[in-house]
């Protein structure tokens, strides 16, 4: 009996710390405000829902199809629901990722948080995570690339992405699937 009880309970443990690097899903596509974790905006919410959590945004003139929030955050919309968020170093301190990201962090950090061998980087200034929620596993960038090609298959894509400064301190963020990610759809 005390056996049985241990290996349920070393099961949980096991799955309890795997779970959070295995995948991405569309509940972390999101940002929280860091002083009100309640107040939370995730990918698919409609843009009415959106407002509600970061008042009234507006298109930015510059770069359609953005909507800028006073709060810093950028977002893109497809069909009425969020498909992209950005968070620039002005959020710093007020949002972060659902998953306790936050700027200023390490891409050591970031890398525990989501794999070290899930990490995608380019150039010493990104990090980035690609997870196809079709086959249910990260991509590497040839595989990302490829997938990308497709409009349909991009939209099953989730990409989080880091951008770095010369410190190696991440001084953005974006969660989003591939299509918004690429083709700012």
């Amino acid at each position: 009996m005390r056996r049985g009880i241990l290996a349920l309970l070393f099961l949980v443990v096991l799955a309890a710390c795997g779970s959070t690097k295995s995948s991405i899903s569309a509940e972390d596509l999101a940002i929280v405000k860091l002083d009100k974790e309640k107040e939370i905006v995730s990918y698919g919410m409609s843009r009415e829902e959106v407002d509600k959590v970061l008042g009234s945004g507006e298109e930015d003139k510059l770069m359609p199809p953005f909507i800028n929030y006073d709060s810093g955050v950028s977002a893109i919309f497809r069909n009425g629901k969020i498909v992209l968020l950005y968070l620039p170093t002005e959020s710093k301190g007020t949002y972060g990722g659902k998953r306790g990201t936050e700027i200023g962090m390490t891409k050591a950090q970031l890398k525990k948080m989501y794999g070290e061998k899930n990490a995608v980087e380019t150039t010493k200034y990104n990090l980035n995570f690609y997870y196809d929620t079709e086959i249910k596993e990260f991509l590497n960038q040839e595989s990302a690339e490829e997938a990308i090609k497709n409009k349909d298959r991009s939209k099953l894509i989730y990409c989080i992405s880091f951008m770095f400064d010369d410190e190696g301190n991440s001084d953005s963020m974006q969660f989003s699937d591939a299509l918004a990610a690429y083709s700012m759809e």
